[in-house]
């Protein structure tokens, strides 16, 4: 179904799908008791959606904000939270699309993004605090893809007797998919985005500034 033939609440509901559950419970948030409602009802009538469909409306959703010069107060971090809700290749991809349309707004995104190589800017107690609640499994696959500065500082926090565990693990699997790998990257940058909703570790924003715990 093309987009254009879609109305306004089920381009919204779809886009909520696409979100997933913890933003849109956000965004309930700041709607009606009448507008969650409705919405209620247009997300549990929403069967298959083509992953194409789900791209057009987010891009849509996009094409909006740069049309309202969405950058108002608070803006900026409502615009990054959805951005950190899409998986790793769906976020490259629009802020690609974005980078063309207007590079200074795009920019400001990026500085208020966390992504599986700022791991390497983490501070040691960051990212001993960070591997406590990492799978070790996802540890292995996304390290198959890590630049060296990222591998360095994560093989330099755990043990060695750990680290050869890993490096073993990383030998036994063999090749894997790099969609498989960007989906373990993801996985433990929504770990590291936890502990910096929770307080646990702190991430600076901002060009320039350090990570710190």
């Amino acid at each position: 179904m093309a987009r254009g033939g879609l109305s306004g609440r089920e381009k919204a509901a779809i886009l909520l799908i696409t979100l997933g559950r913890d933003y849109s419970a956000e965004l309930y948030k700041h709607m009606t008791e009448e507008e969650i409602s409705q919405m209620t009802i247009s997300i549990s009538t929403t069967r298959r959606i083509a992953p194409e469909l789900k791209e057009q409306i987010v891009d849509e959703f996009y094409e909006i904000c740069l049309a309202q010069k969405f950058i108002t107060e608070g803006g900026i971090d409502t615009i990054v939270g959805i951005v950190n809700s899409l998986d790793r290749g769906s976020e490259r991809r629009l802020l690609e699309e974005l980078e063309l349309k207007d590079p200074e707004f795009t920019e400001e995104i990026r500085r208020h993004l966390f992504v599986f190589e700022d791991i390497a800017k983490l501070n040691n107690q960051a990212v001993q605090r960070i591997l406590r609640d990492v799978d070790n499994n996802d540890l292995a696959i996304a390290l198959k893809l890590a630049t060296d500065d990222v591998s360095k500082i994560i093989f330099s926090n755990v043990s060695k007797r750990l680290a050869d565990m890993i490096k073993d693990d990383m030998e036994v699997m063999g090749p894997v998919r790099v969609k498989d790998i960007e989906d373990a990257q993801q996985r433990i940058v929504a770990v590291i985005r936890k502990l910096d909703d929770d307080h646990e570790i702190i991430i600076a924003r901002g060009e320039g500034d350090d990570m710190v715990v």
